[in-house]
């Protein structure tokens, strides 16, 4: 069976993409939910709209390299549970963490309307963590492939 590669030209990019989406969001995240006027709500909406859409992407591309382990991905939560029983986050972290991430982008879609400033701001202050841990894992994927049975081009 042929394995395919993890194409750097996929995953630095989107890697980049979402280190500049939490980097728009920093200045936002240091605000009260006063001083948050629409367009940041929006944008911060919007921002982590874009992180949670690269991580899927990053997600469904790992996984589409790994033979037999991207066929049985029906929802977004499927792929940050396929992420950690193949290693490439540890399991704990894709449970616990991950799904609710990946999950959120959900809700940002379509229940857009729900959301909260309130809602938003937290996840700035407490959740962002994550994001930075699961770009952590996929640094160190690119730089040691062979743990998980990978290679890289």
């Amino acid at each position: 069976m042929t394995i395919l590669p993890l194409k750097k030209t996929v995953l630095i990019p989107r890697i980049d993409g979402i280190a500049k989406e939490l980097q728009a969001l920093e200045e936002i995240r240091k605000r009260t939910k006063k001083e948050l006027n629409d367009t940041d709500f929006a944008l911060a909406s919007f921002h982590l709209q874009r992180i949670l859409e690269g991580m899927v992407n990053i997600g469904t591309h790992i996984l589409s390299r790994k033979p037999g382990k991207g066929l049985n991905i029906t929802r977004y939560r499927d792929i940050a549970i396929a992420l950690g029983e193949i290693g490439v986050v540890p399991k704990k972290f894709a449970e616990e963490n991950l799904v609710k991430m990946i999950g959120y982008r959900n809700r940002l879609v379509h229940h857009y309307a729900e959301i909260s400033k309130e809602e938003i701001l937290k996840i700035l202050k407490k959740n962002l963590t994550g994001v930075e841990k699961f770009l952590s894992h996929i640094k160190s994927l690119i730089k040691n492939p062979k743990r998980t049975g990978f290679i890289v081009d």
